[in-house]
């Protein structure tokens, strides 16, 4: 398979009826943290033509409606916490998937003991811990401002670890045998429960939306989307994904600043134009 930007090596042969979209790296990055106009219009044009757009994020609610463009667009369906929530259209809890008490408490444990920064959800996002490499994920993702805050026994969704020692990262998948790592970044290890990840998710979100089965795109930058791709007809990598990922997909796309979703569906032929707000 060649995986060159901007053109397909596979193409679909059944109707698409969905796509499926991470959020870091993929619909914002580092230069745009918020939902472009052109991505805005391409994902409506979709829904138009009767294909649901759902997100399939790490993030939690609380985080994706701090985004003003997340909080506008309407959505079909929400798979967030790496697959550990699944929202309605109307943002209703379908079902949540979280953490053993016993894992989470030795997580936590573990990550005190050897001074690492736990980025973890409740109703909000929160940090354990501030040094240089828990600022630079803070920066990264842009999660200015962000409340240090230690766990204290309550129930989460989602868990990342900023910490790149494999040595360390073994200690606490050790101390806490129902969970598994996913690298999310350079120092970012995100922790998901057994039976939990995106690819699971999609099929729950089929299920809510009586589309067992269906056709669908996965569109993702990272080792965590790699899950999306495993049953996906059609799997986009952005231009900056990682190795694996780029390796794992059907397109990659061309670099076009706010503008990449919108040019690669069109490359992918999803859709017939560009939209109008596509910065010429």
């Amino acid at each position: 398979m060649s995986n060159s930007a901007g053109r397909i090596t596979a193409r679909p042969r059944q109707k698409l009826q969905a796509v499926f979209l991470d959020v870091d790296g993929t619909l914002l990055d580092g230069n745009h943290p918020d939902l472009s106009p052109s991505t805005f219009d391409a994902l409506r044009s979709l829904q138009k033509r009767g294909i649901k757009v759902a997100l399939n994020t790490s993030w939690g609610m609380t985080s994706v409606l701090s985004v003003p463009g997340l909080a506008k667009f309407p959505f079909d369906g929400y798979i967030l916490a790496g697959g550990g929530e699944i929202y309605d259209h109307k943002r209703r809890l379908l079902e949540r998937q979280t953490y053993i008490p016993a894992d989470l408490k030795a997580i936590f444990d573990q990550c005190k003991a050897m001074n690492i920064p736990v980025f973890f959800n409740n109703q909000k996002p929160y940090l354990t811990l501030w040094t240089e490499e828990s600022k630079r994920f803070a920066r990264k993702y842009h999660l200015f401002p962000l409340q240090i805050k230690d766990w204290s026994g309550e129930d989460i969704t989602m868990i990342t670890v900023i910490d790149s020692d494999p040595e360390k990262i073994a200690r606490i998948l050790e101390a806490a045998p129902g969970v598994y790592q996913v690298s999310a970044g350079s120092i970012n290890q995100d922790l998901y429960p057994e039976g939990v990840s995106k690819g699971a998710g999609i099929k729950k979100m089929l299920e809510a939306w009586h589309l067992e089965g269906a056709c669908f795109v996965a569109v993702g930058d990272s080792k965590a989307d790699e899950s999306m791709f495993e049953q996906a007809a059609l799997r986009i990598a952005m231009p900056w994904a990682q190795s694996s990922t780029i390796g794992a997909s059907d397109f990659v796309c061309e670099d076009h600043g706010q503008d990449t979703i919108a040019y690669a569906l069109k490359g992918c032929g999803l859709l017939a134009a560009l939209p109008e707000s596509c910065r010429k």
